[in-house]
């Protein structure tokens, strides 16, 4: 018996994701793997799982590795999506605070997955002495890449984002269940729930790995109500592009106030990098 998970989710940014091809569009499940992957991680390190070998024991127990494959497996369905031209978005001129956010994707001119876009990833297991837990450990990466993260290129730069709209499967934590956010302390008190489950899942199956064995942060990327700033707003808008827009021009804004030689943190130019 095959036990599973599943989650209907929508693009509520442009997504430019692709396969070898990058003139086409594909939603792959290749890049969520990827993708829950990097937020297990980031969600172990945060519940305490600092040690190196520990951290890849753990990762590669539930996502595989070169000589041992994956205890999960992805299926997309409803995954055929429209390809969208990068001219559609109509970046550059007024338009400065989106073309900053997405401009590498407008100088490859790279299409896109259109917004609204809904499709439905399933996350199954053969393994049945420890399903639930294999479920439930998904669940969490799953959550976290909705909640904090995105899909393709420019994803840590607005573009790609989703939301999930259903849920569905007992292994999935209630408190990771889609909820009804009407305002900027819902938001908050959703995301601070999800991430003390998150810890209190990671505890109670890996009980014993979850203690550091060295002071300090760890050498990668972590997410944990302790060492991570999370920041939200109450400012909204009535459309996508006028939310890129808006942090774009900040962002943009911000970056110019930092020296050059302390930038490299947000990125630079390849130009810059080779330069520096």
């Amino acid at each position: 018996m095959i036990n599973k998970i599943s989650f209907e989710v929508e693009t509520i940014t442009p997504m430019f994701l692709s396969g070898a091809d990058q003139k086409e569009v594909e939603l792959r499940a290749q890049s969520i793997r990827g993708q829950l992957r990097y937020w297990y991680r980031a969600l172990l390190g945060g519940s305490g799982v600092t040690d190196i070998g520990e951290l890849k024991k753990m990762e590669s127990d539930l996502w595989g590795k070169e000589e041992k494959g994956s205890k999960i497996a992805i299926i997309l369905k409803d995954s055929e999506c429209e390809k969208k031209d990068i001219n559609t978005l109509r970046l550059g001129g007024g338009n400065l605070g989106m073309t900053y956010m997405l401009f590498s994707a407008k100088m490859n001119k790279r299409p896109y997955i259109q917004v609204g876009k809904s499709f439905k990833v399933e996350l199954s297991t053969l393994d049945k002495k420890r399903s639930d837990e294999i479920l439930t450990l998904s669940s969490i990466a799953f959550w976290a890449m909705a909640m904090f993260g995105g899909l393709g290129t420019r994803s840590r730069r607005c573009s790609g984002s989703i939301i999930i709209k259903n849920a569905l499967g007992d292994a999935i934590p209630e408190e990771l269940l889609p909820a009804t956010i009407e305002s900027c302390s819902d938001l908050k008190e959703n995301i601070e729930k999800g991430l003390k489950k998150v810890k209190t899942v990671v505890t109670s199956i890996c009980p014993s790995n979850t203690k550091s064995s060295s002071a300090g942060l760890p050498p990668f990327h972590i997410l944990t109500s302790n060492a991570t700033s999370i920041w939200l707003t109450s400012e909204t808008w009535d459309t996508w592009e006028k939310a890129i827009g808006t942090i774009g021009t900040r962002y943009s804004e911000a970056r110019k106030r930092i020296p050059l030689s302390n930038r490299r943190i947000l990125g630079l130019p390849l130009i810059l990098q080779r330069i520096l």
